[in-house]
């Protein structure tokens, strides 16, 4: 089975490069290679990839306003961020992120677990914050929310439990769920 992707990124050279590297791997099939987001949007309502590859910051809409449109069309659509923008959307609005400085193993590894594991992957620099402060996910209980937030902060386990003024073994268990509940492989920080 070929993975079927849709790359969209206002850096032209950047996605001519991806696009050329992505044409050797024998897996994956680029049914479209767009650095205009507007024109991407037109053809996922023709064609729906396995994946979309975008990366957040983008002209003349940005990736935020991209990804919500991509949702109104095809609100189950798979979406990996390929960014190194400072700011990320809640871990529930998409389904992986990566960052510009990985290496092209993180992303076909990340390509890979999101469409055939059907899990979430993410390697999230340090530098990166949270874009909006809305709950991650209806299905994630007060307390776990406050844990993700903290996590994204990097903050520690010991840390999150004198945060929150409980044990490290329920942020652990805290974790484990939001994992579970989110579909999340694992979360990588990388500096």
């Amino acid at each position: 089975m070929k993975i079927k992707l849709f790359l969209v990124d206002s850096h032209l050279l950047f996605l001519e490069g991806l696009n050329f590297l992505m044409k050797y791997r024998s897996n994956i099939e680029v049914l479209h290679c767009s650095s205009d987001p507007e024109l991407a949007l037109n053809h996922i309502k023709v064609k729906r990839p396995d994946l979309v590859v975008t990366d957040f910051c983008m002209k003349p809409i940005n990736g935020l306003e991209f990804i919500n449109r991509v949702r109104a069309i095809h609100p189950k659509q798979k979406i990996l961020i390929l960014s190194d923008s400072p700011n990320i959307l809640d871990i529930s609005e998409i389904d992986g992120y990566i960052s510009k400085d990985c290496g092209i193993e993180n992303l076909i590894m990340a390509i890979k677990t999101i469409v055939l594991c059907n899990k979430k992957y993410f390697i999230i620099p340090h530098k990166l914050r949270p874009l909006s402060l809305k709950p991650l996910d209806k299905t994630l209980t007060k307390r776990e929310n406050q844990v993700v937030k903290l996590l994204v902060k990097d903050f520690s386990v010991p840390q999150i439990a004198r945060e929150l003024n409980i044990s490290k073994y329920t942020v652990e268990t805290h974790k484990k769920n939001i994992y579970q509940k989110l579909r999340v492989h694992s979360i990588s920080w990388v500096s």
